[in-house]
């Protein structure tokens, strides 16, 4: 073995040991350098002994290794090896590795269909060993439908962080989600639709004659110097948003009040409809959300049949068909949802005491839909019409589809059946 070959050796091997792991004889003993090294000694003439007390090895395990590598094939691949520029290294190590994990997935794919064949048969073996005719079943009959007065059931809708004005693209997000405007009115259109729905299959079984609105805030998406959200997700301005939103609030109404008797909408406010520049900066009731459920009222105003009330709070209280219903935004609540158990029993201490006496706890603002019992009750956290946007998938590593909340009340049973409706299909 020649000077420049040792030479181009030790320099690739300096710098990449992996490129001469594939030469014949190595192994975790026996690395490269020291091959390399044996046979240059060999070559040079120096006696076996000699080259074991250099490389710190017994004269037996020299003899048998100098005598069971194939020194020619060695070193037409050591050749090879040095020859090869990194580029094709890099590219024959890839498909190296890409031919092994090939071969290891077919050996368990192979080891899969063994063992499925082996479970199909054993299973297939006891059913027929325990296989015990069934008795004949009873013919179905149609049951008569009954002449008693059914109960009625009062329909409450939370509507909540519709966040009119946020506007983000689909690249923003990785493709899972977009909003907009016009997804915004997509969105409450589709909702329109899944209430009529939802009432139709219902009012079959018992009168539903009142639709209750509880509106949990961030009806907009505010100012840009309302937090601390970003100025660029912005569509247009808050007084636009809050027509819109009014807009489409609207038509929901007036398409529900051909199936309801009585409509009311219970508003509270949230954090993106502030008024002020901070949480602090003016009262909590100069909020644009207040703006919008004013604009309702006057909008529906001298109709017997549909109400609207806002609240100077940041909570509210409403009485459903005997269930007493508590709706606040939800910013207040600390931490994820699991934490909204003992959240629910701090709330009960600070509120009044007529408000603190509530069945059903209903908030938004997490855009993410949920449930959970406490001793008092259920606690409802409602969607979003917004869904998966930068905020919730960078900052808090939560995807969630728009969704709304929408559940019957009975007068005695309470809280009796509940959906969520995805707005997204």
């Amino acid at each position: 073995m020649d000077k420049d070959l040792m030479k181009q050796f030790r320099e690739k091997f300096g710098k990449n040991p992996q490129r001469f792991k594939a030469l014949p004889g190595v192994s975790s003993r026996w690395p490269a350098d020291r091959l390399v090294l044996m046979r240059a000694f060999s070559q040079a003439g120096k006696p076996q002994a000699e080259i074991a007390r250099t490389l710190s090895l017994d004269r037996t395990t020299i003899c048998k290794k100098l005598n069971s590598v194939n020194w020619t094939e060695f070193e037409a691949c050591l050749k090879e090896a040095l020859s090869e520029d990194d580029a094709d290294f890099a590219k024959r190590e890839v498909d190296l590795y890409n031919e092994n994990l090939h071969r290891r997935t077919e050996n368990k794919l192979q080891d899969m269909d063994l063992k499925l064949e082996t479970f199909r048969r054993v299973t297939e073996e006891m059913v027929i060993r325990h296989l015990v005719p069934l008795p004949n079943f009873p013919k179905y009959v149609p049951q008569k439908k009954s002449n008693r007065v059914s109960v009625p059931e009062h329909v409450v809708l939370l509507l909540s962080d519709l966040h009119v004005g946020y506007k983000f693209d689909k690249e923003e997000v990785g493709g899972t989600n977009e909003y907009s405007i016009a997804i915004f009115r997509d969105r409450y259109l589709r909702l329109k639709k899944s209430v009529v729905d939802i009432f139709m299959l219902h009012s079959k079984m018992y009168d539903l004659p009142e639709l209750h609105i509880l509106a949990l805030g961030d009806m907009v998406h505010g100012t840009m110097l309302g937090g601390k959200w970003s100025p660029a997700y912005f569509e247009t301005d808050v007084f636009s948003q809050a027509a819109v939103a009014t807009e489409a609030i609207c038509d929901m109404v007036m398409d529900w009040s051909q199936y309801f008797k009585k409509i009311s909408l219970n508003g509270v406010i949230g954090n993106h409809g502030r008024g002020g520049i901070s949480r602090t900066s003016d009262k909590s009731k100069v909020n644009w959300d207040n703006v919008m459920y004013a604009n309702l009222k006057a909008r529906f105003a001298g109709r017997d049949n549909v109400s609207v009330k806002m609240s100077d709070c940041w909570w509210q209280t409403v009485d459903v068909n005997g269930t007493k219903v508590l709706l606040l935004h939800g910013e207040h609540l600390s931490g994820k949802v699991a934490k909204l158990v003992a959240e629910e029993q701090a709330l009960q201490s600070i509120l009044p005491q007529d408000s603190s006496k509530y069945d059903v706890l209903c908030v938004g603002h997490v855009h993410h839909s949920a449930e959970c019992e406490t001793s008092r009750g259920r606690v409802f956290v409602n969607g979003s019409f917004v869904g998966s946007d930068p905020h919730g998938l960078e900052n808090l590593k939560v995807y969630s589809r728009p969704t709304q909340t929408i559940f019957g009340v009975h007068p005695t049973n309470k809280v009796t059946w509940k959906y969520n409706l995805d707005l997204a299909r």
